[in-house]
């Protein structure tokens, strides 16, 4: 997440959905149910396509990896939180976003 001066709105409602997922997280603990988001980056579907020109050689240029992300990448992420092999983890929103946000926050 990073912030855009005219996306005041749609970054305010991402920041909401990572603290629902902390909080949700906090309150369902005591009946042992894990809450995880998944925060995707830019990831090929017909919507994506429909929506902006598609260019890999900006994704050289902007620092993530050099290229975009595929639905059944995202897939696999969702796999591994319903699975016991996420079972230590609650609260967290994972980034599948190729490298793009290298920085906490």
């Amino acid at each position: 997440m990073s912030g855009h001066a005219r996306e005041v709105v749609y970054g305010v409602s991402k920041a909401a959905v990572h603290e629902y997922t902390r909080c949700l997280a906090a309150q369902l603990r005591p009946d042992n149910v894990y809450v995880n988001a998944i925060a995707p980056g830019e990831i090929i579907t017909a919507r994506f396509v429909a929506s902006r020109p598609t260019n890999e050689d900006r994704k050289v240029h902007d620092g993530a990896l050099t290229r975009y992300g595929w639905p059944d990448e995202i897939a696999k992420t969702v796999e591994f939180f319903v699975t016991n092999d996420s079972s230590y983890i609650t609260g967290q929103i994972l980034r599948v976003d190729g490298g793009a946000q290298l920085f906490p926050s």
